[in-house]
């Protein structure tokens, strides 16, 4: 397990927010996701992209729509990255 320590700017932000209901229940589940990802190279890399759109910048609601977006996908998700 890699743990979910890469999400930690995040988790301070939603519990700040609107949304801070839901905080410990999107904690919840990214730990379940990590426990997933030892042996399953599909959720490492959907536990990376997750991380990667939490740490993006954009408001904590943009943020969630992106994470439910990627994680409600079916089929091949593609991340593509682009440096400013």
């Amino acid at each position: 397990m890699r743990g979910v320590a890469g999400f930690e700017r995040f988790f301070v932000e939603l519990r700040g927010s609107e949304f801070a209901e839901s905080a410990s229940e999107i904690a919840r589940a990214l730990e379940r996701l990590d426990i997933e990802a030892d042996g399953n190279p599909d959720a490492e890399r959907m536990l990376t992209a997750l991380e990667i759109i939490a740490n993006k910048s954009g408001s904590i609601g943009e943020r969630l729509a992106d994470m439910h977006r990627v994680t409600s996908a079916r089929g091949k998700v593609v991340v593509e990255f682009r440096c400013k």
